[in-house]
Parts: C-alpha cells; structure tokens; sequence
C-alpha cells in the first residue's frame, strides 16, 4: 500500500465509524476510490465496511450494503474454485442492515452472516459462495431471494429466521446444505466461547410465539457443548427451492415451513432429512450412489427394496422414491404405502386438513409399522408456525386442536386396537392449547421450547418403558434456558416421566397440580 493512500485510508475509516454522521458519505466515496485506484486496498475497504455495518448504531446502511457489494462484484470472468484469491472475504456476523440489500452477482469467498439482520428485502440473486456461506440465526424481516446462488462449500442456515417469502430456486449447494438445528461440539479452546456469554441473538418475537430464550452454548459438567437451540431454520412465509440441487446433505431435521414448501424439480445427491408435510416433491429426483444401490433393488424386485437407503434420506410422509420410466437415480413420487392419506395436510383448506388427520389415524391403525410416521407428520404439523392473519388462524385452531386428540387418543391403553405403543413426540417449539395427555403412555417427549397454552394436562402419563429409559425434555439438557413455558394450569397428577429434564425450571408463575417439583428435575 503506498503511503499517500495508507494515509487516506486511515482517515476515510476513522470517518466512516466516527461520531459525525455527515461525514460517513464522503468517507465511503473516498474508500470507493482508494479501491478503485489500488487493488490491493479492496480487502482494507471491504474489512472497513463490515466493522462498520456491524456497528451502525441506527445509521442508513444502504450506501455502505451498496459498495460492499460493489467491491463482492469485482471478480475475473470465469470460474472459480476453492480459495480462489479474487472472492471477497466478508464478516457481517451481528451486522443490522436497515435497508434494501442487494448482494446479486457477488463473488464472496468465506461469508459470515451469522446473527444478522435484514430488515428490508434481500437479494442474493446469482451470487457465488467458494468458500462457507455462515447464515446461522439470521433473521430476514422480509422477502429473501438467493435464487441461482452458488454454494461451493457449506451453506449454514441453521435457525435463521425466514418471516417472510424465501426464494432458493435455481440455487446449487454443492456441499452440506444445512437448515436443520444448531448443534455440535467445539473444543475448549476455540474462540468462540469468548464470545458466548455476551452473544445475543435477534428476539424471538413473531406473532404468537412464545421465546424459548435458547441458548447459544452451555457449560455441560467437565466439557463444553454447543447446543444452539431447539428448532432448525423457521419459514414464514412461502418457501422455494424448486429446482435447486444439493450435492451432498440437506438436512431440514426441525425446520418449521409456515406456508407452502416447493421442492419441485430439485435433485438430491446425498443425504437428506425433510419430513415437513408442506414440502412438494414434484418432479424431485435423487441421484447419489445410495440411490443408484437402492434403484437397482427395487428394478430387481427383491425383498430389501423396501429398505434400501432408509439410512440415506426421509422424505414427507406420501412421497417415496423410486426407479423413473427412463433416466438416472430415483424419482420422488406418489407412495402407495402411505395410502389413502395423500399429503392432505400440506392443502390450503382447513377441511381437507383435517381430513387428512383422520385418514392418517386409520392409516396407523390399519398398519403398526407406520405408527411412528404418522405421528411425526402430525407432530411436524403442529410445530408449523402459526398463521398471523386473525381468519386464517381461526381456522387452523380447529385443525390444530384434532391433531392433539389424534395424538393424545392413539397413546392411551384404553384405545385397544387403536392404542400405538412405543411413540416418539417431537414437539419443540410448537405452540400446544388445552393439550391433554392424561392417562398416555410413550417413549420419549420432546417440549424444548415448547409453549402450552390453557389447560395442560400430564395426569397420569408416563413416558419411558424402563427407569433409564428417555422420558420427557422439557429444556435443553445442561441448561436451565431453553426451556417450555406453561400460561395456565398444569396437572401433573400421578405423572411418571422417568425423566423430566429441566421441568422445575418450566412451571414458575405457573398453577400446578399433583406434583411437587424436584431440585434434579428428574421425576419418579
């Protein structure tokens, strides 16, 4: 860097994070220059700009958003790989973005958007990503667009925020894709335990949801765990990945789709976890080797066909993949299995939806080994974010309160042939009313996050066939945080939970009956 522009430098950044105001416009013209007249100040620039917009303190980042941008642009024509030298590095964790952002066409290199904030429309458009693309626990106020984005390495979206319409179409992930839950271990000495205390992600504030106040790390006896949260990546509004291709995972494991989820036309080749009922598998393909392996054995007619890559993906209930007339992989397609329940519950009217309930009841009582299915599906549903508009919630109310009953009905001894044993509840995050679960008998239940609303009844239940086995979670384990929330009265009469982790945590300010809550949380 020649002196005379170090000394430019120096000064236009100082201006631009200064307490003057009017001063930042000159100063971003003036870093715009420097960039322009010497090349190698495009990464000073850039590193200028994100500590700024990390920062704003309240300021219009528009103009900074814009030349950011413009520096991402500058790239060679052509491809690239990698490390590539000429992909623009940026760290925006934490940034708040007041306005329209348009970052269609960068050429990033490693992104952090962790944290961050958009609170205008968004556009990734086009965009190309060679190295990680860190979108965890970002919210988008409103429309977000990464249609045709380019993902080179692994594109995290673990409990990002989506409140509103979400656009991947076109997009290629062509390495992990991941909008499932946060959750993995860091050893001792990675920085960002400095930073877990004061972290503080964006509130937890849509409509009618209840703030699990998850934590982002936990402090677990003699090791650290990072246990971000209960959900995965949460969609408002409609979202679409038609056409989009993942070459290696995609895993949706606790995603929440609050409207429509087109997956029309995307191929698959690796693993994948998306058992959402909204999702649209149209016209979906898998093309990986499990596929190739599990294609031939259904061409061949054999008995493990009906295995064949169960380890290697789960797909909604109603879809099921299988060999196409012509072409490579497996072609995702109606499953006769799942018959005659035909993914009535990803239909826009609370009628057929609820039609859907009862044929998926009959389908479990008619068949034991689709038992667990069918009570994922109706437990995916339940956790699906709640509508905003007051006419449409009303009418989902309804459809919402059968599918507890389907549940609460199908685990009570007293069922007889309709009694499924053994059942798995994944319900974090949902918002349940009058749910009532007296006399029920399952495995496991898992309420992290959970918001029980009126009168909550456990009477009589237990969960967990054996004193050890899993019983209950009611907050993340080795955390007080995270945690269920109870408005209203809550009968623990008689409950035999096994494990009940973190329930005394859950229940304070709330009117409880029958049950005297443990220091350990651990209920006999």
């Amino acid at each position: 860097m020649q002196p005379d522009f170090a000394e430019a430098y120096a000064r236009a950044a100082e201006q631009l994070t200064g307490p003057d105001p009017d001063a930042r416009p000159a100063a971003l013209r003036e870093l715009a220059a420097l960039a322009e007249a010497d090349p190698e100040l495009r990464l000073d620039v850039a590193a200028a700009v994100c500590g700024f917009l990390c920062d704003p303190a309240g300021a219009d980042t528009g103009p900074a958003a814009e030349l950011l941008a413009a520096l991402a642009r500058r790239h060679p024509a052509g491809g690239c790989g990698p490390g590539c030298a000429d992909c623009l590095d940026v760290d925006l964790t934490g940034a708040v973005l007041t306005a329209d952002t348009d970052f269609g066409g960068c050429r990033f290199g490693t992104a952090a958007f962790a944290d961050a904030h958009f609170r205008g429309t968004c556009s990734f458009a086009g965009a190309r990503f060679s190295g990680e693309a860190l979108f965890q626990r970002a919210v988008f106020e409103r429309g977000a667009r990464f249609t045709d984005v380019r993902f080179g390495a692994a594109a995290v979206f673990g409990r990002t925020r989506f409140r509103a319409d979400a656009d991947f179409s076109g997009a290629r992930f062509e390495g992990l894709a991941w909008f499932g839950r946060g959750e993995e271990t860091l050893s001792e000495d990675e920085e960002v335990w400095e930073q877990a205390e004061t972290w503080r992600p964006v509130a937890w504030d849509e409509p009618g949801e209840h703030d699990p106040c998850w934590p982002l790390a936990v402090l677990d006896m003699d090791y650290q765990e990072w246990a971000e949260g209960g959900d995965g990546a949460r969609f408002g509004g409609r979202a679409s990945f038609a056409g989009a291709r993942f070459a290696d995972a995609a895993w949706f494991w606790k995603a929440r789709f609050g409207g429509a989820a087109d997956f029309g036309r995307a191929v698959f080749g690796g693993r994948v976890h998306l058992v959402q009922p909204a999702v649209d598998l149209t016209g979906a393909r898998h093309t990986g080797r499990a596929a190739e392996a599990a294609g031939a054995v259904q061409a061949a007619g054999t008995a493990e066909a009906s295995t064949a890559g169960t380890e290697e993906w789960e797909w909604p209930l109603g879809w099921t993949a299988a060999p196409p007339p012509t072409g490579a992989g497996l072609l995702l397609a109606e499953d006769p299995a799942a018959a005659p329940y035909a993914r009535q519950l990803a239909h826009p009217d609370a009628e057929v939806r609820l039609t859907g309930l009862r044929l998926l009841g009959e389908l479990g009582d008619a068949r034991p080994d689709m038992r667990q299915r069918a009570a994922d599906t109706v437990c995916a549903y339940l956790r699906s974010p709640l509508p905003s508009e007051p006419r449409a919630r009303q009418a989902e109310s309804a459809v919402r309160d059968a599918a507890q009953r389907l549940l609460a009905d199908r685990t009570r001894p007293a069922a007889g042939d309709r009694f499924w044993s053994g059942l798995r509840l994944h319900l974090s995050g949902a918002t349940l009313t009058d749910f009532d679960l007296s006399g029920c008998r399952l495995a496991y239940g898992d309420f992290t996050g959970t918001l029980f609303q009126g009168a909550t009844s456990f009477a009589g239940a237990a969960f967990g066939a054996r004193p050890y086995d899993p019983g209950a979670d009611f907050c993340l384990p080795g955390s007080t945080r995270g945690r269920a929330a109870f408005r209203g009265r809550a009968d623990f009469t008689a409950a035999a939970l096994a494990r009940a982790w973190g329930l005394q945590s859950c229940l304070t300010g709330c009117v409880v009956t029958g049950i005297e809550v443990p220091e350990e949380g651990a209920i006999p």
